[in-house]
């Protein structure tokens, strides 16, 4: 993949008709209309994480309370996204009637405590909900096997909601996964290749900058700006030349029920003429967006096809089921 800007996403991402319904107005300091769309092919009974835009008035703060009379939705907590101008919330949705529905909610202005947090330490960040550490950002560089393998810029560790830790770092049999990860086998800059970032070879990003955007009482989020380098890729007196600068958003929804979920936004920049990225070079083609999770005894695999029983290189699926 030859990058001059590129973007790679795990998120929910929902549209939203561009000439909405009139509504009946309310006070144009306290309350705003929002526009919701339902998946599809949610789950009944369970709390969706949906995605809004305001359709009506203005926000009368970056916390609402929101509601659909007509369906019964709500109330619930929403937050407001400063990045995008969307506002997340998690809503019960009964019944299949409302499935690829656009509803339209009023929100209020609400209190509320930062129920999600992101606190900085000396390596790197520790997100919290509700004061239980979930997962940490590893910012510095660091090795767990003496140097042969050093690495950066990834989560680990990743906790569950009873404090089990679910990922692992630099482990006996692939000691360059590192938890929640991404990397690539090939980088090239014209005809040189500059490392190989999956297996930590002459290969080291570095976190150039870090800031928390927000915390509140549905999410917190962590932006970084990272540079690739490589020791193969040097000026005059040898020091790296940043090959590709990525932006990476992490953001961290609090537990509902018994599911937690997190989003990584990241976006590739090429630094130099002729960048390209790829994966290994055989069949499996390892690279990109990785997780190395410490695999429980009896473990089930199940994707939107059903459960694997056996090996599945390349298999594409919506999502991916690991218990």
């Amino acid at each position: 993949m030859r990058i001059a800007s590129t973007s790679l996403a795990v998120l929910l991402v929902l549209s939203f008709p561009a000439d909405p319904p009139r509504v009946a107005a309310a006070g144009r300091l306290r309350t705003a209309v929002l526009s919701f769309k339902i998946p599809n092919d949610c789950p009944s009974g369970l709390p969706v994480l949906l995605r809004g835009r305001l359709a009506r008035g203005c926000l009368p703060s970056t916390v609402l309370q929101v509601w659909n009379g007509p369906s019964g939705l709500g109330p619930a907590l929403a937050q407001y996204d400063q990045q995008s101008g969307d506002v997340f919330c998690f809503l019960p949705v009964d019944g299949d009637e409302l499935h690829g529905q656009t509803i339209w909610c009023c929100a209020t202005a609400a209190c509320f405590d930062a129920a999600v947090t992101i606190e900085e330490t000396d390596t790197g960040y520790q997100f919290y909900d509700r004061g239980r550490p979930v997962m940490f950002y590893q910012r510095e560089p660091h090795s767990l096997d003496g140097g042969a393998h050093v690495s950066a810029n990834y989560v680990h560790p990743v906790l569950g909601l009873d404090g089990e830790t679910l990922t692992e770092d630099f482990p006996r049999d692939h000691p360059h996964h590192h938890g929640v990860f991404w990397a690539w086998h090939q980088i090239w800059v014209g005809r040189k290749r500059a490392g190989d970032a999956w297996a930590d070879k002459d290969f080291l990003p570095v976190v150039k900058q870090a800031d928390i955007l927000d915390e509140g009482p549905l999410f917190a989020t962590l932006h970084v700006t990272v540079h690739w380098t490589s020791p193969l890729i040097a000026d005059a007196q040898g020091q790296p030349i940043p090959i590709v600068r990525e932006e990476t958003s992490i953001r961290l929804f609090r537990a509902v029920d018994e599911f937690q979920y997190a989003d990584f936004t990241i976006t590739l920049t090429a630094l130099l003429d002729d960048v390209k990225i790829g994966g290994a070079e055989n069949v499996k083609g390892y690279s990109g967006f990785t997780v190395r999770l410490k695999p429980p005894k009896g473990i089930a695999i199940v994707n939107d096809s059903g459960r694997l029983e056996q090996d599945a290189v390349g298999a594409k699926g919506r999502f991916v089921d690991v218990s």
